[in-house]
Formats: structure tokens, C-alpha cells, sequence
């Protein structure tokens, strides 16, 4: 790692600009992922993650967490696309299972798409009823 080669190189008792770039790396990466840490210990916004991925690419090293907080980013911008394409809007069922099949993976939900998930099941519920009245009612003008 970059930390076991910054020690090497001062275990040389020499001054290198390379180990300055090293030492500068390592204390941006570790930085990073204290910063890291500390945001998905708590719930952070979906602004605060993607100001912490924008400054994680930009570190200039492998950092371990740096997929995980990229698909944790886009998995939430697919759910505002998704929640903005819902709102103010009937969709048909259809749309609806389709749009949240899509939804998949997080744990825990947010609690928008948990709405949203109940708002199906309701709808869902209804129209099975609807389905079967409109059967009855078929049944009994014959």
C-alpha cells in the first residue's frame, strides 16, 4: 500500500519529492475515508455523498469504500428520477410495478419508495376488486 511504501522510504532516512507526493496521498485517502465513516454512520444526504464521491475520484488512489458510495449515489439518483417521474402524475399499475422493479438492492428502502411500494399494493388491491365486481356483474346479466 501507499502507507507501507511511505514507511520504506522514510526507513531510507533520505528526502525524495516522490515520498512527499506519497505521504500527501495517504493523508488524502485517510482523510477520505474518515469522512466516509462518519456519513454512512449517520444518514447524509444525497448531496453530502455525491460532494464525497466528486472528492474521492479526485484523491488519486484505490479507495476500498469508493465503489460502494458510487452505486449507494446512483442507486439513489435512479430512485429521485423515479419518485420525480411519480409525482404529480397517474401512472397506470403497469407503469408503476415497472418503475419499482427497477428499485432494487438497497437496504433499507427509503421511505419514499416504501410509499410507493404500498401505494401499488393498494392500487393493486383495487383494481382485483374492481375485477371481480366487474365478473359479477358480467355473470349476473347473462
Amino acid at each position: 500500500t501507499l502507507a507501507t511504501l511511505r514507511k520504506s522510504g522514510l526507513a531510507l532516512g533520505v528526502s525524495l519529492p516522490e515520498l512527499t507526493t506519497i505521504k500527501e496521498r495517504v493523508h488524502k485517502a485517510e482523510g477520505w475515508s474518515k469522512k466516509y465513516a462518519d456519513l454512512t454512520a449517520r444518514s447524509a444526504t444525497i448531496e453530502e455523498l455525491k460532494e464525497l464521491l466528486r472528492a474521492g475520484e479526485l484523491v488519486g488512489v484505490a479507495l476500498p469504500d469508493l465503489p460502494k458510495l458510487r452505486e449507494s449515489v446512483a442507486q439513489s439518483s435512479r430512485h429521485t428520477l423515479l419518485l420525480e417521474a411519480a409525482a404529480g402524475k397517474e401512472l397506470a399499475l403497469v407503469e408503476l410495478r415497472e418503475m419499482l422493479e427497477g428499485v432494487t438492492g438497497e437496504s433499507p428502502e427509503s421511505s419514499d419508495v416504501q410509499m410507493l411500494r404500498e401505494k401499488l399494493k393498494q392500487a393493486e388491491e383495487v383494481a382485483a376488486r374492481l375485477d371481480a365486481l366487474v365478473d359479477s356483474l358480467g355473470k349476473s346479466s347473462s
